[in-house]
Formats: structure tokens, C-alpha cells, sequence
């Protein structure tokens, strides 16, 4: 070991505040799609009463709110794991998973950027860690995470990324390592925009619960309202259009939640299965979904002016839109 290179030990990953008030903002909208329903049933079929109504009911459940985030303080706190340079090597070690990644210096490559580039604890564990700018160690091609799952979602083997540098101090250190070792730099992931962060997936995937419900009920009356200036029969028109709320709403949320992912010009480095089995996946269960709607369309006959021409017409509109939906995820999944 060079005698100027002292040894490097940092927890993985301490959390800032971000991490607490993140927890807050989603107990908060939890709070307010809690009392979502309970304003609709007083206001309908009054559109602005109801969203007064679930502000109000949201801001009344913030104290408790308040409360539960704050005693998860010591969780948000909890170290994930350590990352060790010994003057030469660097070495991750993960709580959780155990898997020990090491390498030396010299071989990794490091840029500049958000700390959720990190594939290092596993993506299982990252969920409310605090955002901020850090140094990134990518280990060499030969040394990659494995394939793993977190709930319901399987991530794809990828490459190790370790953020370190995450307080002043140990910035310094790893700045000094890094100038008198010369690892490359990675100018190309440096150039990229960062990952979308867990965090930033429920936050957004909250936001847009209302907003596509609202979008569905806008664009389901809208289209009734279009279709019966056309002089088209009424039940025909409430089978075009009621799909278009429900499971228009559905259609809608999916394709918001995934917009952030779409529109990156490059994949994230936390890379979703894709392949045969993905796909197949994803057809089986729209399928399953298709089916389900398609039963409460024919379901329905006889309820609320809903007759067999109002569920040809929602059979036609919900087989044609799945369809697509299915088209769009199949090219979406394909192996890169």
C-alpha cells in the first residue's frame, strides 16, 4: 500500500432529511386517496366540492401523518451495509443480501452524479434513501449484481455501482484516492440523466392515482357527450364511453407511472427482467384482466339503461385498446 493512501471505511447508506419528509409526503397523499372516496360520496355529483372536500380531509389526517413518519426515524437511519478501500481494493459488503463485490481501484471506472446510480446495496434496499450528489465506483464488466426481486418486480443481472463520498470527510478521501490512483472516468454515464429513484416511483405513481381518475371521468363524458350530439343511440354511446373511465382510468395510470422510464434516451442501470418470459408474463396477465372486465361488461346488462349493445360496444372498445396496450408492452419487454 502507498504510505500517502490511508484505508477508507463508509456506511452504506446514511440518510438525510429527504428520507424523513419523503415518508411524510407519502403518508400524506395515502391520506388524502384515504379520504377520496368518502368526499366523492358526500359531493357528487359536485366535481370541485369533492376535491375541496378531500384537501380538507387530507390536512385534517396530517398530524398523525406527522406522527408515524417520526418514528421512523431510527429505520430511515439504519445502515444498509459498508464499502472498504485498503489502499488499493475497494470491497461492498450488503446487510441484507451478503454479497461481497470487490475489486481494485485502478480496474473501476467513477463519475459524478446522484446517488441513485447506486446498484449497490441491491435496489431492494433503497427505497427512502435521501437524495444527493456522489462519487460513483463501477466495478469492472466482470463483476455484476444478480438477478433478484423486490415484491412483485424482477431485476435483470446488471452492473455494480457503489456511491460513495456521501459526507464531507470521506468525499475528500475518495477525491485524494481517486486523483493519485487515475481510475477512468465514465464520461458517458456522467453525460446521462440519473435513474429514476424508488422513491421518486411512489411518490409519482401516488400523483398520478387522482390525475388519471379524473382524466378517465373527463374523457368518458366528454366522449358521451360527443357521441349523442352524433345522434348515436344512447346505450351504444354509454358502452364507448363508460370503458373510457372504467378500466379507462386503469389505461391511463399505467401508462403515466411508466412515462418517466420511456422517456429516458437510455435504459436505467436497474434494469427490469425483459425477455420471452417477461412478455409472456405480461400477456397472461392482461388476459386475466381482459377477461374480468369483459365479465362485469356483460354483467351489467339490465343495470342503469346498460343493455346487450352497450356491452358489444365496451367488448369492442376494451379488446381493441388492450390489445394495443399489449402490442406497446411486448416491444416494451423484448430482450435489448
Amino acid at each position: 500500500m502507498p504510505k500517502d493512501l490511508e484505508p477508507i471505511t463508509e456506511s452504506l447508506f446514511p440518510k438525510n432529511a429527504a428520507a424523513y419528509w419523503s415518508i411524510f409526503v407519502q403518508l400524506q397523499v395515502a391520506a388524502c386517496l384515504v379520504s377520496f372516496p368518502i368526499a366523492m360520496t358526500i359531493a357528487w355529483p359536485f366535481f370541485w366540492d369533492a376535491v375541496l372536500y378531500t384537501f380538507i380531509g387530507g390536512l385534517a389526517l396530517s398530524p398523525i401523518c406527522l406522527i408515524f413518519a417520526g418514528t421512523q426515524t431510527d429505520y430511515l437511519h439504519r445502515k444498509l451495509g459498508t464499502v472498504h478501500f485498503d489502499g488499493e481494493t475497494v470491497s461492498v459488503y450488503d446487510k441484507e443480501y451478503g454479497s461481497p463485490y470487490s475489486a481494485k481501484l485502478v480496474d473501476c471506472r467513477w463519475f459524478v452524479g446522484n446517488r441513485t446510480w447506486g446498484t449497490v446495496p441491491l435496489r431492494g434496499n433503497l427505497i427512502c434513501t435521501g437524495f444527493g450528489e456522489a462519487l460513483l465506483i463501477v466495478f469492472p464488466e466482470s463483476i455484476k449484481t444478480p438477478e433478484y426481486r423486490v415484491r412483485k418486480m424482477v431485476y435483470a443481472i446488471g452492473p455494480a455501482i457503489v456511491a460513495v463520498g456521501l459526507t464531507p470527510e470521506t468525499r475528500r478521501q475518495w477525491e485524494y484516492v481517486i486523483d493519485w490512483l487515475g481510475p477512468e472516468r465514465d464520461l458517458r454515464r456522467e453525460s446521462l440523466a440519473s435513474p429514476v429513484s424508488m422513491e421518486f416511483t411512489v411518490l409519482w405513481t401516488f400523483m398520478m392515482l387522482p390525475v388519471s381518475w379524473f382524466t378517465g371521468l373527463w374523457s368518458s363524458r366528454a366522449m358521451d357527450n360527443l357521441l349523442t350530439q352524433w345522434n348515436v343511440p344512447a346505450d351504444i354511446a354509454l358502452g364507448i364511453s363508460f370503458p373510457l373511465f372504467v378500466p379507462g382510468t386503469i389505461w391511463i395510470c399505467i401508462l403515466l407511472i411508466a412515462f418517466p422510464v420511456i422517456r429516458r434516451t437510455e435504459q436505467d442501470v436497474h434494469q427490469s427482467r425483459r425477455g420471452r418470459a417477461a412478455q409472456w408474463d405480461a400477456v397472461i396477465r392482461m388476459a386475466c384482466v381482459t377477461g374480468l372486465l369483459l365479465f362485469g361488461c356483460w354483467g351489467m346488462i339490465g343495470q342503469n339503461n346498460w343493455t346487450e349493445r352497450s356491452a358489444i360496444a365496451a367488448t369492442v372498445v376494451i379488446v381493441v385498446v388492450h390489445i394495443a396496450l399489449l402490442i406497446g408492452f411486448w416491444h416494451l419487454l423484448a430482450e435489448p
